[in-house]
C-alpha cells in the first residue's frame, strides 16, 4: 500500500509543470520549512507538509587516500531522517519507511550511479562526480533540462496516513549548464 501511495506522489515527476528561478524554503500557512544543516555528503533532502522534518539522501564514500572521492558499490546513499529540534537529531528510516524512501542503486559508465526510488522506478536519479568540488551530485532531467537536486517538498492537504491527498510537488536545484536556479512546482 505504502508503494501504491508513493507512487501516487512520484509520478507526476515526469509531467511538464511551472518553473520559477527562486529557490526559496517552502512558505506554508506562515510556516517556514527549515534548511537542514549544509553537509558536505548530502546529495538532496525531501520535506512534507505534514511536519518539519527533513528526509536526508547522503553520499557514501569509500575513505580514498589522495586522489577522488568514490562512492561506496554495496550501499552508494545513506538515508535517514533528520529531525527538526535544537539538537538535530538523527534517525533512521523504519523498515516500512524504506519502502517509500528507499532507493535502488546501480553502477554505471563513468563512475555514475543511477538511483531509483523504491516507491517509483521509473523516475532517475544520477550521482555523478563533480570535479570542480570533488563530490558527487544527484542529477534529474526536467522539462529536457539537466538539474543538480537540491530539495522535493510535498504538500499533503488532508486524507489519511495510507491516503493523503497531495495537493503539489515542488522540486528545487541548480540548472547544470547555467547555474540558473529552478523550482518546479505541479500538481499531481
Amino acid at each position: 500500500m505504502i508503494r501504491f501511495l508513493m507512487v501516487i506522489w512520484l509520478c507526476p515527476l515526469i509531467v511538464t509543470g511551472q518553473s520559477d528561478v527562486s529557490l526559496n524554503k517552502p512558505v506554508l500557512n506562515g510556516i517556514s520549512y527549515p534548511v537542514p544543516t549544509e553537509n558536505p555528503n548530502m546529495l538532496f533532502y525531501l520535506q512534507r507538509s505534514l511536519d518539519l522534518n527533513s528526509v536526508i539522501y547522503a553520499a557514501n564514500y569509500l575513505d580514498v587516500k589522495g586522489g577522488h572521492r568514490k562512492l561506496k558499490s554495496d550501499q552508494p546513499v545513506n538515508i535517514y531522517w533528520l529531525i527538526n529540534d535544537k539538537t538535530g537529531t538523527t534517525k533512521p528510516l523504519s523498515k516500512v519507511q524504506k519502502l517509500g524512501y528507499g532507493i535502488r542503486s546501480e553502477d554505471l559508465e563513468n563512475e555514475i550511479v543511477q538511483l531509483r526510488l523504491i516507491a517509483y522506478r521509473e523516475m532517475a536519479i544520477l550521482l555523478k562526480p563533480s570535479l570542480k568540488d570533488d563530490r558527487y551530485h544527484a542529477h534529474v532531467v526536467l522539462e529536457g533540462k539537466d538539474i543538480i537536486l537540491t530539495r522535493v517538498f510535498i504538500n499533503i492537504d488532508g486524507g489519511t496516513k495510507l491516503k493523503p491527498n497531495v495537493t503539489y510537488i515542488e522540486i528545487a536545484g541548480t540548472e547544470s549548464q547555467t547555474g540558473k536556479k529552478i523550482v518546479h512546482k505541479f500538481k499531481p
